[in-house]
């Protein structure tokens, strides 16, 4: 489920979707390529808690492991708010041939090694800036990524109807109807918080002693914050598969952060521009 930071553009699955789903390799492991915009950031690719790679800086490549689950690249570059997208694990149908070529066993060792499922061949990760001059700059931002969102998921829905009439297909439409919608809710999330010319969030670091016996993701992030010497301000920025994401300002660095109501884990810190 996209997050207030999830700027996942559709192109990727649409990419996929183009080929008719003939795009079809073997082995345990694929290229992924990673860009930004803009670029120049730094790219976490992680499935599980598992860091699989780092691309340092984008554009770039790395080699990864497949799976049968999905991978999140976390992307950071300073000034910018800290951004992630998801890349769905999709089936490699032909690895059905492995039932008539070597039996059941043959399947079970793709299986098992990742190699009948793979990730797009790239992931296009879009970074907010952590500021707007103006309120006129900032809409000029989020409306042009309304509309390329919109007019990829418009292009990957006609190449699906026109090359595919399956049921399959048609759920596979949908779900390029929820991401597409999801994500322009998530714009429209972000535009409301984006911070304009000298404005400050309303949560600053500065924990007080009251405030330390709260069980909640603000506190544990101000907690860590504290303990870091901190004396920045701290910018909520939504919920990521139920954990709070945070960003940081503080003095010579940013951080982002991703917290439960106990502990957070820091996702990127980079000298502040």
């Amino acid at each position: 489920m996209p997050s207030a930071l999830t700027l996942a553009v559709v192109f990727a699955l649409a990419g996929a979707m183009a080929s008719g789903c003939a795009t079809v390799t073997t082995g345990p492991r694929q290229t992924l390529r990673v860009t930004t915009q803009p670029p120049g950031a730094s790219c976490k690719i992680t499935r599980e808690a598992t860091q699989l790679g780092v691309v340092d800086p984008t554009p770039g490549t790395v080699d990864i492991e497949k799976g049968s689950t999905g991978i999140w690249i976390a992307c950071g570059k300073a000034g910018y708010l800290p951004a992630s997208a998801e890349a769905a694990a999709q089936f490699q149908g032909m690895t059905f041939g492995n039932v008539l070529l070597g039996g059941l066993v043959g399947l079970a060792v793709d299986a098992a090694s990742g190699a009948m499922f793979f990730y797009p061949d790239s992931v296009h990760v879009v970074l907010v800036p952590a500021r707007f001059d103006s309120a006129q700059e900032r809409d000029r931002f989020f409306e042009g990524l309304s509309s390329r969102i919109t007019q990829r998921a418009a292009g990957a829905i006609e190449r699906l109807s026109q090359s595919c009439s399956t049921e399959k297909c048609r759920q596979e439409l949908r779900a390029i109807e929820r991401t597409r919608d999801e994500q322009l809710a998530d714009l429209e999330r972000q535009k409301a918080g984006a911070l304009i010319g000298a404005a400050e969030p309303k949560h600053s670091v500065a924990l007080p002693a009251a405030a330390s016996a709260q069980a909640d993701p603000l506190a544990a992030a101000q907690q860590h914050l504290s303990a870091q010497g901190c004396q920045g301000v701290l910018q909520p920025l939504g919920n990521q598969e139920g954990q709070e994401l945070f960003h940081a300002r503080c003095d010579g660095y940013e951080l982002s952060l991703r917290c439960t109501a106990q502990t957070c884990e820091e996702m990127f810190r980079l000298p502040a521009r």
